[in-house]
């Protein structure tokens, strides 16, 4: 119900003009096809908001003892950044901003984060970016529109701190 709830919240005006074409009338097919809609919608919400719970337990428990405190907290937030993500991807310049890590240790860590499956790199030098490697989340979210590079593998466990 919770994602019903924010999606006719959100499309409120719509609610609204909907709802005043069948106000002189008994006619409420104008109305029940944007309830339907509005349903369609929220379930889509429903299920990515599901998908990302899922794709982060899962991702967490593949890397158990892995990750420093930055990295996870980079994690996290990549995660709650869902489904939008940060706009063109994250950056070593975002990861400091989170982590206050200096650039050195920014490059390296999401390095790691990469290495270990965690995360997609694409672009070099100063354009590089890195995206939540979650090809589930990635399939929920194209129905979606919503931004990342397709494909990947998921994380994967190294052997390191297991």
């Amino acid at each position: 119900m919770i994602p019903l709830s924010v999606t006719i919240h959100a499309r409120r005006p719509d609610y609204y003009r909907a709802l005043e074409t069948c106000r002189h009338s008994l006619d409420a097919r104008q109305w029940q096809a944007w309830y339907a809609d509005t349903v369609l919608e929220a379930l889509a919400a429903g299920r990515l908001r599901l998908t990302r719970h899922a794709a982060q337990a899962r991702m967490f428990d593949t890397l158990k003892g892995q990750l420093n405190g930055r990295q996870d907290k980079a994690l996290r937030r990549l995660f709650r950044e869902e489904p939008r993500g940060f706009q063109g991807g994250m950056s070593s310049a975002n990861y400091q901003s989170i982590t206050g890590a200096a650039s050195a240790t920014a490059t390296r860590d999401l390095s790691g984060l990469a290495r270990l499956g965690a995360l997609r790199r694409t672009g070099r030098g100063r354009h590089t970016r890195y995206w939540l490697n979650a090809p589930l989340l990635d399939e929920v979210r194209a129905g979606r529109g919503s931004p990342g590079p397709p494909g990947g593998v998921t994380a994967r466990r190294t052997g390191r701190g297991s």
